[in-house]
C-alpha cells in the first residue's frame, strides 16, 4: 500500500535568495536534506525589499519568494506590509496545499513572528519554531519607547509553537522565562559533507598562496559585527613585527568600502586580499589550502562557516560567548579569542604560528568533533523525531 508523504511548509527570512545564494545557506541545505522524507514548499521572506512576490519550482521542491517593505515610520509598523504582502501567501498555501506540519527558521518576534501567530494559532498541525538568532528582544530595542511593546508582544509571538529549537544553548537560557522548558528544546546545527568542486578559482587560489607565508582565511557577510576591521589590524600588527601573514577575505555586504578604505590607509594591500562572495561549494575547496580560519564575529547564535573549517582539519579561532563557544573547546579543538579584542586575537594567531605541530593535532581534534556531532544527517534525523512526536 502506497503512504501519503508528509507535507512540510517552511517559511523562513534566512533561505538564501536569487540576490544573495550564499547567505543562509545552511538552511537550503536542510531543505535539501528533508527533501528525502518530505514533499516541501519554502515561504521565503526578505526586507527591506522591493514588493515582488515569485516562484521557483525546482526538481525536489517549490520555493515562493516574497519581499516586502519595512516601515519608514516606526519600525514595528513593518507589520502592516508583512501581513499585506506574506499573510496572503500563508493563507493560500493553507488552504489549497494544505501542509501536514509547519517549520519556521528564525523570523523577528515583530513583524513576522507576531504576524504568524495571528494565522497559525488556530491551524490544527505541528508547528515548529528554529531560532537562530534572537531578534528584537525588550533589552535590545533601539528606541526605550519601544522596549514595554516588545515585551507586550514576545510572549504572544512565542506562544502558538508546538517546540522552539536553539542551535545554541545560552540561547535556550536566555528564553526561558518566555518559552516553557517543555517546548524549549536545544538542537544545534549541521553542515553537510563537501562535494567536489573545480571552479578555476580554487586553483588560481592554490597558486597564489606562497609557502613561505602564513595564510589566513575568513568568510562572511561584509558587516560590522563579523569583526573584520580587528582581523586586519591584527594582521598590521603582525607585519609589523616581522611576521609573513596573509588574509583572504570572502564575502560581501556593507562594509566592504570601508573595509577596503581601511588596508588602504594600513598599506596592507599586499597582505589582504578581499574576495567577492562566493558559492559554498567554492568555499568548501578553500578551507584546505589555508593555515588558519580565523572570524572574531562578536555576534553569532552559531557560525555555520566555523564548522566548515574544522570539518576541512585547519585550526580554527573563533570567539568566546557566541555560538561557537561550546563547539569549540578553547585549547583543545580550536581557540577563543575575547570579543572586540584586537590584542587577544593576536594571541591566538601568534599561538598557531609558533606552535604548528600542536596546532595540527587541535585541528584534527577539531575535525573530530564535527564529524561526529555536527554533520547533517545526525541533525535531519533529529528534526525527524520532533516533527514526528
Amino acid at each position: 500500500m502506497c503512504v501519503r508523504r508528509q507535507k512540510l511548509l517552511l517559511i523562513s527570512d534566512l533561505y538564501p535568495t536569487p540576490e544573495n545564494s550564499v547567505s543562509g545557506i545552511f538552511v537550503k541545505h536542510q531543505v535539501q536534506a528533508l527533501r528525502s522524507f518530505y514533499d516541501i514548499t519554502v515561504l521565503a521572506t526578505h526586507f527591506p525589499g522591493n514588493p515582488c512576490i515569485r516562484m521557483e519550482q525546482t526538481p525536489e521542491y517549490r520555493v515562493i519568494y516574497v519581499n516586502f517593505p519595512q516601515s519608514r515610520l516606526l519600525f514595528p509598523l513593518t507589520a502592516l506590509h508583512y501581513r499585506k504582502w506574506v499573510l496572503p501567501q500563508l493563507k493560500k498555501l493553507l488552504k489549497e496545499w494544505q501542509p501536514d506540519l509547519i517549520q519556521v527558521h528564525d523570523c523577528r518576534h515583530i513583524p513576522e513572528l507576531l504576524c504568524l501567530s495571528s494565522v497559525l494559532r488556530d491551524v490544527p498541525i505541528r508547528k515548529i519554531l528554529t531560532l537562530h538568532n534572537i531578534k528584537t528582544l525588550p533589552e535590545l530595542g533601539e528606541h526605550l519607547y519601544l522596549r514595554q511593546l516588545y515585551k507586550y508582544t514576545l510572549k504572544r509571538a512565542f506562544s502558538i509553537w508546538d517546540k522552539v529549537l536553539f542551535v545554541n544553548k545560552a540561547q535556550k537560557l536566555r528564553m526561558e522565562e518566555i518559552i516553557p522548558a517543555d517546548k524549549s528544546v536545544f538542537i544545534g546545527n549541521a553542515i553537510h559533507p563537501a562535494t567536489a568542486c573545480e571552479d578555476p578559482f580554487i586553483r588560481q587560489t592554490a597558486e597564489s598562496l606562497q609557502p613561505d607565508e602564513f595564510n589566513i582565511l575568513t568568510v562572511g557577510n561584509l558587516t560590522a559585527t563579523k569583526g573584520f576591521d580587528i582581523l586586519i589590524n591584527a594582521v598590521a600588527q603582525m607585519r609589523e613585527q616581522g611576521k609573513a601573514v596573509t588574509l583572504w577575505i570572502v564575502g560581501d555586504g556593507a562594509q566592504r568600502e570601508n573595509l577596503s578604505k581601511l588596508i588602504l590607509d594600513l598599506d596592507l594591500q599586499r597582505q589582504v586580499h578581499m574576495v567577492l562572495a562566493k558559492s559554498n561549494e567554492i568555499v568548501r575547496q578553500l578551507y584546505p589550502l589555508f593555515d588558519l580560519f580565523a572570524l572574531p564575529s562578536y555576534s553569532e547564535s552559531f557560525g555555520i562557516v566555523y564548522v566548515e573549517a574544522m570539518e576541512a582539519g585547519i585550526p580554527v579561532i573563533g570567539v568566546r560567548g557566541q555560538g561557537i563557544d561550546g563547539v569549540v573547546i578553547d585549547g583543545e579543538n580550536g581557540l577563543l579569542c575575547q570579543p572586540k579584542d584586537q590584542a587577544s586575537l593576536h594571541e591566538k594567531i601568534s599561538w598557531v604560528m609558533e606552535h604548528p605541530e600542536a596546532a595540527k593535532e587541535m585541528a584534527k581534534k577539531g575535525q573530530t568533533t564535527v564529524k561526529e556531532q555536527y554533520m547533517m544527517d545526525d541533525l535531519i534525523q533529529r528534526l525527524r523525531d520532533i516533527y514526528e512526536e
